[in-house]
């Protein structure tokens, strides 16, 4: 007695595979695409944060038409506070909403450059917090991303986890300046 084969099975076979491989090739354009979304809202978030910390002392601007960031440690407060709210943190920097970053976000650097006329003092932040000052000239000064200085400016740099494809962890920095008279 002769088995009679199955027709088609070859091709119900294939197309159960071509399906899956189209669902997970899908997934994966997906994934990339909210990758793209997620990184431009975290951008968003610093350079938000940026800005928010740019408050110039208005009676020197009064007086002699300096933008000058004075209140360095009000503006690196009014920073973290407004980067805890822009990428949705606890205080501990811890994000309330898993979906895109695991782990606290740490503020690796924070600068202000305060230029006033040829002279540059730049006001450091380190990721402990820790406070220092340098000074340069105005031509030979730019931010640790490439950025020109040419006038008060905010830079800063943050680092976090953030989830990949298949449950990966990737590590991503993101630094941003903000232009005081250009923003």
């Amino acid at each position: 007695m002769k088995m009679k084969k199955d027709k088609g099975a070859i091709e119900y076979s294939m197309s159960i595979i071509l399906l899956m491989i189209s669902v997970l090739l899908i997934l994966f354009c997906f994934r990339i695409r909210s990758a793209r979304v997620e990184k431009a809202y975290l951008e968003d978030g610093l350079a938000s944060a940026n800005l928010a910390a740019a408050v110039i002392d208005t009676d020197i601007y009064g007086e002699t038409e300096k933008l000058i960031i004075s209140d360095t440690s009000g503006a690196y407060e009014r920073f973290k506070k407004s980067l805890k709210i822009n990428l949705n943190l606890d205080d501990g920097f811890m994000p309330e909403d898993t979906f895109l970053m695991e782990n606290p976000v740490e503020i690796l650097e924070f600068r202000i450059y305060n230029v006033d006329e040829d002279m540059v003092t730049c006001v450091v932040y380190d990721e402990y917090g820790s406070r220092s000052t340098e000074s340069s000239s105005l031509s030979h000064t730019v931010t640790p991303d490439g950025t020109e200085v040419e006038s008060t400016t905010i830079y800063s740099k943050i680092e976090f986890d953030v989830k990949g494809f298949l449950s990966q962890r990737n590590r991503l920095t993101l630094e941003n300046s903000v232009d005081v008279v250009k923003n």
